[in-house]
C-alpha cells in the first residue's frame, strides 16, 4: 500500500502570505499539489498543517485525505515529516513525501515515479533534473523508525546520505521536481514562465 504525505505546515515567512493559497491554473496551490496524488495512485493522502491553519481543509475534497496537525510547526520540516509518518495507516509499504509548494507536480509525474520505484530495485527514489535532486521523495516504510529517531539536524537528506547504495536517482522529464515557491519573486517567475 502506498501513502503520500504533503507538508503544508510551513509559515511562508519569505513569501509574506500563505503559499498554499496562491493560485495555480485557477486553483489554490494546495489543491493543485493534492491532485497529483489521486486515489488510484495512493491509498492514503496525509496533509500536515499548522493547528491554526484549519481553514486550509476546504481546499482539498478528495475522499482519501487525512488532515494531520503539527503542534510543533514552528520547528523544522522534519517535525512535519514525523507527524505525517506517525499518522500513516498500518499496512503502508511505500511512502511519498513532498513539500506543498511544488506547483508543477502532476498525477502523471507521480505515476511515472511510482512505476520507476516498483522497477528500480532500490528502497529510496529521488527525482533528478539536470543533476539536481528534487521532490517528491519515495522510500520504503522500513525506514520509518530510523527517520523518527535520527537526522534531527539534516532532515530527510540524512536518509539519502546514510543509504547511498539504496538511492535511485530518477531522471525527471522537467524542472517541475525542482520548482518551489519561497519568495514572491519565485511565484512571479513561475507565472511568467507558464
Amino acid at each position: 500500500m502506498t501513502s503520500a504525505i504533503i507538508l503544508a505546515a510551513g509559515q511562508s515567512r519569505r513569501m509574506g502570505l500563505p503559499k498554499q493559497l496562491l493560485p495555480v491554473d485557477g486553483v489554490p496551490l494546495l489543491t493543485k499539489v493534492a491532485a497529483a496524488f489521486p486515489p488510484e495512485l495512493v491509498k492514503h493522502l496525509l496533509i500536515v498543517i499548522r493547528p491554526d491553519s484549519k481553514g486550509l481543509r476546504h481546499l482539498v475534497a478528495l475522499p482519501h485525505v487525512q488532515w494531520v496537525e503539527n503542534p510543533a510547526a514552528e520547528g523544522d520540516m522534519l517535525s512535519s515529516v514525523r507527524c505525517g509518518l506517525r499518522a500513516l495507516p498500518k499496512g503502508t509499504e511505500t511512502v511519498i513525501v513532498t513539500p506543498a509548494d511544488l506547483p508543477g507536480l502532476t498525477a502523471s509525474l507521480t505515476c511515472a515515479m511510482l512505476e520507476a520505484w516498483r522497477n528500480c530495485g532500490k528502497s529510496i527514489l529521488v527525482p533528478v533534473f539536470q543533476r539536481r535532486r528534487g521532490h517528491p521523495l519515495v522510500f520504503s516504510a522500513d525506514y520509518l523508525t530510523e527517520i523518527l529517531s535520527q537526522y534531527d539536524s539534516v532532515g530527510l537528506r540524512g536518509l539519502l546520505q546514510a543509504h547511498p547504495h539504496e538511492v535511485f536517482e530518477w531522471e525527471a522529464p522537467s524542472a517541475s521536481v525542482l520548482d518551489d515557491w519561497d519568495t514572491p519573486e519565485d511565484w512571479q517567475r513561475w507565472q511568467q514562465r507558464w
